[in-house]
Parts: C-alpha cells; sequence; structure tokens
C-alpha cells in the first residue's frame, strides 16, 4: 500500500491549495522551494566537500611532517637498541645520548657534564618541545639509568 492510498486527503489538499494560488503565487512559492532546495544542498552536501578540499593540502603537509619525525624518533630507536646489545651503555654513549635530546630541545637548552653529574639548563623551551621530547622517551630513559648507575661506568647522579 503506497502513501498515497493510506492519506488520500493529505496530497489532495496540498494539490487544491496549488491550484487555488496564482500563477504569480505559484512561480514564487516554486522559487523559494528551489531557494531552500539549493540551500539544503550546499549546507549539507557540497559545502563540507569544498572544506575538506581546501584544507586538504595543509593537513596533508602537517601530516607529512609528523611521518618524517617518526621516522627519525624510529630510526634513533633502532640505533639506540643496535648500541644497547644487552648491556649498559658505555659513557659516551650515554653522553652522546643527553646531547643529542637537549640539542632537539633548541637553543635554550644546555648540557653541561662535569665527571660524573650532568646538569641540564632551560631558558625559553616551549612545553610544545619539551614534553614530547622527554616525556614520550621512557625507554631510553630506563636504558639510561642503567647506565647512570652501573658502577662508574656512566653518569651516575643524571638520572631522570
Amino acid at each position: 500500500m503506497s502513501q498515497n492510498e493510506q492519506r488520500p486527503g493529505v496530497t489532495d489538499a496540498i494539490r487544491a491549495r496549488w491550484s487555488a494560488l496564482a500563477p504569480r503565487e505559484q512561480l514564487m512559492v516554486a522559487i523559494a522551494l528551489w531557494t531552500v532546495s539549493l540551500g539544503l544542498i550546499w549546507a549539507l552536501g557540497l559545502s563540507p566537500a569544498w572544506k575538506a578540499l581546501r584544507e586538504a593540502p595543509a593537513k596533508h603537509e602537517k601530516l607529512d611532517g609528523q611521518l618524517s619525525r617518526m621516522q627519525a624518533l624510529a630510526a634513533q630507536a633502532k640505533a639506540i637498541e643496535q648500541e644497547r646489545s644487552g648491556s649498559a651503555p658505555d659513557r659516551n654513549t650515554t653522553t652522546r645520548l643527553l646531547q643529542d635530546s637537549v640539542q632537539g630541545l633548541g637553543s635554550g637548552a644546555q648540557l653541561s657534564l662535569s665527571g660524573s653529574q650532568a646538569v641540564i639548563r632551560m631558558e625559553g623551551v616551549a612545553p610544545q618541545v619539551l614534553a614530547p621530547a622527554w616525556t614520550s622517551g621512557a625507554g631510553w630513559r630506563v636504558w639510561c639509568r642503567q647506565a647512570l648507575t652501573s658502577g662508574g661506568k656512566g653518569l651516575a647522579g643524571a638520572g631522570p
């Protein structure tokens, strides 16, 4: 059973109302319906797609930057893992890792090595740079801590 058969009075009432309108009024109603329809098509269909196409190059560039950063971090992790070979790192390796980490923070961070101690001074280092660089490095921190507490082989007392 179709909707027209279920509600014959509704369609008949709409047709009767349409027939009662003057031709000029019918034209204005038709134009209004077309305007509303085109507005809905634009708002619900075309505008979001247009916006996505406009923003795609910037998002793509941002994601490429993130990908290259992730690949660099993966290469660094692989190099650390290969150097590690199951034993605690020596002083030179630990020092190089600390220096690489501090250089990644920018010119506001300085590493001072004095005997078996390492001091890192930071001035003007943005939290956005500091947080990912140091809080996400839990794996190498544990590895460095092993070196730092390994009986004078590493930099004792410089653990995170």
